[in-house]
């Protein structure tokens, strides 16, 4: 009787060992995956709502975000949680920090001064 018991027991274990390695971890890789695109978002971004909507991000708050969406021009005010991937990043596009991002101005003035640089570097050759 005490080998039935063990043998169950064991048996149990794999059972939950399973599920934990095949539910529960992906689960807890994709939550951290999701939770790590929604901090990095910055306005500008180009993003795309668990609806379908694309649209780019104008104003970002600390559970909300506004998106403008469409040829209109239509501004949308949206949960963070519904933003279900980046579709373009504008900090990869413009190199720029998530730091950076707060002054929307200040990412086009760095691409300025890069280009002003690039100019006065042809001018001198």
């Amino acid at each position: 009787m005490q080998q039935g018991t063990v043998a169950t027991i064991v048996m149990w274990v794999m059972v939950f060992a399973i599920f934990y390695l095949f539910l529960i971890l992906p689960e807890q890789k994709r939550q951290k995956k999701t939770k790590k695109m929604l901090d990095a978002l910055i306005v500008g971004d180009k993003v795309m709502t668990r609806g379908g909507i694309i649209g780019t991000i104008l104003n970002l708050n600390e559970d909300t975000v506004v998106i403008e969406s469409g040829p209109s021009r239509m501004k949308i005010e949206l949960a963070r949680y519904a933003i279900s991937s980046v579709v373009e990043s504008r900090a990869e596009k413009y190199n720029i920090k998530k730091e950076d991002s707060k002054d929307e101005d200040k990412g086009e003035k760095k691409e300025e001064k890069k280009e002003e640089k690039k100019g006065e570097k042809k001018e001198e050759k």
